[in-house]
């Protein structure tokens, strides 16, 4: 019978549960999809290429974000117990004992927890392949849609299960020990004014100030250079623009209603003056919550915009760094034979997966000079191929050894010297040699000298006509075919430019995974967290909507009044962290002006828009969502009243 009671409740309360399951199911979805990103294929291959320490991380991540979770359901079960506290309190008048309320509720809690669960595990399926798609594309790794798996089905649900608790429980303490008569008639609560008019007006000035203040001073750091040297300064500019953003919503809502108070327009028209105290007295009273979302989701827009400009500054450097697409270098002949044995094989390897535009391949060696100084010693037949490579035509050394200099435009010259010896200076590009030594440590020898030398490294660079390869396959059989190791060695290192790019953004994606479920998480908690306070003030407002239908108010003029009063407590939180968009730019673009790393800005105000518009689109969601619930509260409420 309890049960039955319990489901015809659910029935009959299904537009005060609309919210309450969304955010539930959300929840679970996400994590749901975050849980099957941690154990798929694709994690396996990342933490072994990439990262090993990288998944513990994302299960303490994905662990720490259920507690929030788990604040977010049990605020929400809060809610709805709260809403409808008078039910419970009459059942306990008409002769229920409180176990038969607890079991009631515990019927209810359960049939909603099942149902969003099996709501949030369909939605979750879809959103773990639509993230999966933009994951692994985001890192350039092919994924065929599919691979769900066991281990993330299993934590997702002992997830749930504990977070259902910890909120089951919670509610279960409240209905034990709360009163009769507070069930029935509520906590008396009173309607809060703005004190002190004028300290808010100069704590908005300073809020303002704090903001203009630290922008300045983010924007100043950038341009000094050298920051591990100054973190303490960047720690407390962040440390001003955090507390801006607190402070503006606060400080805003309390100055800019208490003056509208203050103006006769607002009793001029329909309900205004209503709209207007109402707003008033809810952000007030609720100006702390104001702020607190507005940190959360500052977090929320801010870090996923600093991870996805790290993307473009990434692939823009690394034509900067390597100037060949593929290189190898051989430090241990004895250990792995010669490089130069194998070339012909490592390009029929390579040709497997790209055409070959050009290649070289020489042999770096070390001796003395006429100086007795210790150089590293080209033959002249490879440097000669070497300068073919890049386009220059060196001259004829006379069998004389050639001293290697940076060439300070970035050409190649020649200039012939009288010294014993030493044919001259040849000058040429810092990057024409593969090993990363400066020009200054070379010197080019004659062929005959060979078997004077003793030698030092092999080097082989290829050159391809286009990057669209498996990289991450190729480095694979490279080093296998090489060294007998898939995983590389230090001392016979092969570098794939796209490799190393697929590599980098790879660590980028895996971290900016976890900040983007971190973000999304506190997105939720924010939009869910109005929402359910939103609809409980409503509930406590109906007195005044039904004075407000005994006056003559029309329902169109309420419904008007109750649209601004929550579009307002929606978004008042979101314009601080809407601002942080215009510093963050103006700093990443002083980045890349002054510094001598290629910074990607000309995609930078789509980004900041686009993550800014997907936030903005999940507050429109719970807002329509709330508003379609309130409104159809209060005007039933209403109607009732007028039966009577």
């Amino acid at each position: 019978m309890l049960f039955k009671l319990a489901a015809r409740n659910v029935r009959r309360q299904i537009g005060s549960y609309l919210i309450y399951f969304i955010t539930v199911s959300l929840a679970i979805a996400l994590i749901f999809a975050v849980n099957n990103m941690i154990y798929s294929d694709v994690m396996d291959t990342l933490v072994q290429q990439v990262a090993y320490f990288i998944r513990p991380i994302l299960v303490i991540i994905s662990c720490i974000m259920c507690i929030i979770m788990a604040f977010i359901i049990g605020y929400a079960t809060n809610f709805l117990l709260r809403r409808r506290k008078k039910e419970f309190g009459l059942y306990l008048t008409l002769g229920m004992t409180r176990d038969n309320i607890l079991s009631i509720f515990a019927g209810e809690t359960v049939i909603t927890f099942l149902v969003s669960l099996v709501a949030g595990m369909l939605v979750g399926l879809g959103l773990y392949q639509g993230f999966m798609v933009i994951f692994t594309n985001y890192i350039d790794y092919v994924y065929t849609p599919g691979g769900y798996t066991f281990s993330g089905f299993g934590v997702t649900l002992a997830m749930v299960v504990a977070i259902f608790f910890i909120a089951f429980a919670a509610s279960l303490g409240y209905l034990r020990y709360a009163k009769i008569a507070t069930l029935l008639h509520g906590e008396k609560t009173s309607e809060k004014k703005v004190r002190a008019p004028a300290m808010w007006i100069g704590l908005l000035v300073v809020a303002v100030a704090l903001f203009i203040i630290a922008s300045c001073s983010l924007i100043g750091w950038m341009r000094q250079g050298n920051f591990f040297m100054h973190i303490g300064e960047l720690t407390l500019i962040v440390l001003m623009l955090l507390a801006s953003v607190f402070m503006l919503p606060l400080c805003l809502a309390k100055v800019v209603f208490w003056a509208l108070l203050k103006r006769s327009c607002c009793s001029s028209r329909g309900a205004g003056r209503f709209t207007v105290r109402q707003l008033s007295g809810k952000l007030t009273s609720n100006g702390l919550m104001m702020g607190t979302l507005s940190l959360l989701l500052a977090v929320a827009i801010v870090g996923p915009n600093i991870f996805l400009s790290m993307t473009g500054t990434m692939n823009e450097q690394l034509d900067s760094e390597y100037t060949y697409d593929i290189t190898a270098r051989n430090h241990y002949v004895d250990k792995y034979g010669s490089l130069m044995e194998k070339v012909d094989d490592v390009l029929e390897l390579v040709e497997e997966y790209a055409d070959i535009e050009s290649y070289v391949a020489y042999s770096c060696y070390t001796g003395d000079d006429y100086d007795n100084e210790l150089f590293l010693v080209v033959l002249e037949s490879d440097f000669i191929k070497l300068c073919a490579l890049w386009g220059y035509s060196p001259p004829d050394f006379g069998g004389k050894l050639v001293r290697c200099a940076l060439s300070e435009d970035g050409g190649f010259s020649f200039t012939p010297s009288s010294e014993s010896g030493y044919a001259g200076t040849v000058y040429i590009p810092d990057d024409l040699f593969v090993s990363g030594n400066s020009p200054d440590d070379y010197t080019v020898a004659p062929d005959e000298w060979e078997e004077q030398l003793t030698l030092s490294y092999e080097i082989l660079a290829v050159n391809l006509v286009s990057n669209d390869y498996d990289a991450r396959a190729l480095y694979a059989e490279l080093m296998l075919f090489t060294t007998g190791s898939a995983d590389g060695d230090n001392d016979y290192l092969f570098n794939l430019r796209e490799w190393h790019r697929l590599y980098d953004i790879s660590q980028v994606g895996l971290f900016l995974l976890g900040d983007l479920y971190i973000s999304a998480v506190f997105v939720l908690l924010s939009v869910a967290l109005l929402a359910l306070k939103v609809l409980s003030m409503i509930t406590e407002d109906r007195p005044r909507y039904r004075a407000l239908w005994r006056l003559g108010a029309s329902e169109g003029t309420m419904a008007r009044s109750l649209f601004v009063q929550m579009l307002v407590l929606f978004f008042l939180p979101f314009f601080a962290p809407l601002l942080l968009n215009i510093p963050l730019y103006v700093a990443i673009n002083t980045l890349a002006a002054i510094s001598s790393m290629p910074i990607a800005t000309a995609s930078l105000p789509g980004q900041l828009l686009g993550l800014s518009g997907a936030v903005l689109a999940v507050f429109a969601v719970y807002f329509l969502a709330s508003f379609l619930v309130a409104w159809r509260d209060v005007k039933s409420n209403i109607r009732v009243e007028v039966r009577y």
